[in-house]
């Protein structure tokens, strides 16, 4: 597997947060404007050490098909994480070039910390084919 270096722009990344909170936030996809706050919410009051948003919508490029999940189908939109500035500054990141966000996650799992999928944010991930 090639390895990008990802891993440690983010570990640079939560180093140099001064918030509490970190919010993976991809330049392609698109959330509803409350998602910050419904995300960060569970994990102010405690309820959460990490959260993701469930999969609304999918573009698929370059041919520009829209697919809509079913509601309540559990997929999870792993480049959506939010999670506590210290448990990123414990866990880090692994040296993967794909999927880091889903190994971060399942390790603070792991690692017993409470992980919350937050329910009915729309959001839109865009796949590209390349």
């Amino acid at each position: 597997m090639r390895h990008d270096g990802a891993n440690e722009k983010r570990a640079a990344a939560a180093r140099a947060a001064r918030g509490e909170v970190i919010l993976h936030w991809d330049d392609d996809d698109f959330h509803e404007p409350r998602r910050v706050s419904a995300q960060v919410a569970p994990i102010a009051s405690g309820e959460a050490d990490v959260t993701a948003l469930e999969l609304s919508y999918m573009a698929a490029l370059p041919k520009l098909e829209l697919h809509e999940a079913r509601a309540g189908s559990g997929i999870i939109l792993w480049s959506s994480l939010a999670y506590r500035t210290s448990l990123a500054r414990e866990l880090s990141f692994a040296n993967v070039s794909l999927a880091e966000d889903f190994d971060f996650a399942e390790r603070a799992v792991r690692d017993c910390h409470r992980f919350l999928v937050v329910p009915e944010v729309e959001s839109l991930y865009t796949r590209h084919e390349a």
